[in-house]
């Protein structure tokens, strides 16, 4: 698998913020915010195999992700963290959990899901190798297929650290980068079953 050498500038958010929920509960939605994440989605569906109509939307945040999914005809679940995330994916119709995901087995039986998603979250566990094994394996054990990630690795290591996790607990996971080297670069990881 090819993983190209990179390095984003700038500070993230979730290297600046050690708890998440400090920087989530101060966050206010705007369009902009919900136009990238509807676009990001649909982009990850658009390159996944899917098989089955129950998704799970990992670090759901505002629900944008799961608005699009249910618009779709699937049936969704959300979990996040934050709790004000989880009442604005509830306002939008989409039943969500309360709950770390890095804890699914916590939360959701086995096999319960036939898809996941998650769209701009993992970054914020990627560099604890602890959290991401525990993500990977309560993601294993509750999504029966397929689970779509898209984030966003501070350089080439982190992005294969994550996918060595993710291929120790899924058959075959596969990269794709969107718009390499530009601003505009996208990576996805689909991770089956």
């Amino acid at each position: 698998m090819d993983v190209p050498k990179f390095t984003r500038k700038g500070e993230r958010p979730e290297e600046m913020y050690e708890d998440p929920k400090v920087y989530f509960e101060n966050l206010k939605p705007t369009t902009g915010m919900k136009n990238v994440q509807r676009k990001l989605t649909r982009e990850l569906l658009s390159l996944m195999e899917i098989k089955g109509e129950k998704f799970i939307d990992l670090g759901c945040g505002y629900g944008f992700s799961s608005e699009v999914l249910k618009e779709l005809g699937y049936e969704v679940v959300g979990i996040d963290l934050s709790e004000k995330m989880v009442e604005y994916t509830r306002k939008r119709g989409v039943f969500a959990v309360q709950g770390d995901f890095c804890e699914l087995k916590r939360y959701f039986g086995e096999g319960e899901f036939d898809n996941g998603i998650s769209i701009s979250s993992l970054q914020w566990i990627s560099k604890d190798a602890k959290k991401l094994e525990k993500f990977a394996e309560g993601a294993s054990y509750i999504i029966n297929y397929a689970l779509g990630i898209h984030f966003y690795p501070k350089d080439d290591r982190e992005l294969r650290s994550v996918l060595g996790v993710m291929k120790k607990y899924f058959e075959r996971v596969e990269l794709y980068i969107i718009a390499r080297g530009t601003k505009k670069e996208r990576i996805y990881i689909l991770n089956y079953r």
